[in-house]
């Protein structure tokens, strides 16, 4: 668990526009052979903004957090 948030956090810190830390696998190649779902997809942006609101993270915060994960639609939908 703790490497696994370790890598959500360097994600988004690189996704956000900060230093490029993140040393994950791209999200084809972490994606691929999964067979994901528009809805399945949706859903998880929909437990983000659950997480999001239950920590009292800003408006505008998450904003940026889905704006980050849905750009990322296309290399994990149907991959």
């Amino acid at each position: 668990m703790k490497h696994l948030k370790q890598m959500a956090g360097d994600f988004f810190i690189t996704g956000s526009g900060g230093p490029e830390i993140y040393a994950g696998k791209d999200m084809v190649a972490a994606h691929r052979h999964m067979n994901i779902s528009g809805d399945e997809f949706v859903a998880v942006l929909d437990d983000a903004v659950n997480a999001l609101q239950a920590n009292d993270v800003g408006q505008r915060e998450q904003e940026e957090v889905l704006y980050i994960l849905y750009s990322l639609k296309g290399q994990v939908v149907g991959i």
